[in-house]
């Protein structure tokens, strides 16, 4: 290796990697909120997710093992959207890691530096005494309960 490039490479800053973490509401695409950190040690989801909901002051009940309402979002039977008899909607907030969707209980999931933890919104949907699908981005619906103006 020339010895100008080695003596530029070893003086350019390192660059820094940070672990990052983002918010997609019910409604829209677009995060209700993102941001990054670096780690001084391995962590998991669920105590990283904790800290900067609390770091940021942002509204939340949950826990380390999952979120059962941030951002002002419905939990319960308030996040149910019955379309029929046999038919319903059930919202709550669901995660992945570097677009993997565990699952297991975010405390259960360890995160490093450069880890993406992305939380959504989502529905899980009942017809017909099956579960057919879950985690679906709920702004891909838009339900008027969640996003009528």
């Amino acid at each position: 290796m020339n010895f100008s490039l080695l003596l530029t490479s070893l003086l350019l800053p390192a660059q820094a990697l940070a672990l990052s973490l983002s918010f997609i509401g019910p409604c829209d695409k677009e995060p209700l909120f993102e941001t990054s950190q670096e780690l001084s040690k391995e962590e998991n989801v669920g105590v990283i997710t904790t800290q900067v909901l609390e770091n940021n002051d942002i509204e939340f009940v949950g826990s380390e093992l999952g979120l059962n309402s941030a951002f002002g979002t419905p939990m319960g039977t308030e996040a149910y959207e019955i379309i029929s008899k046999s038919e319903m909607y059930a919202y709550g907030w669901c995660y992945s890691v570097n677009g993997f969707e565990p699952a297991l209980y975010p405390n259960e999931i360890a995160v490093k530096q450069d880890d993406k933890i992305l939380w959504w919104f989502g529905y899980a949907h009942y017809k017909e005494g099956e579960w057919i699908s879950q985690c679906e981005p709920s702004y891909k619906r838009k339900p008027d309960f969640l996003c009528a103006q």
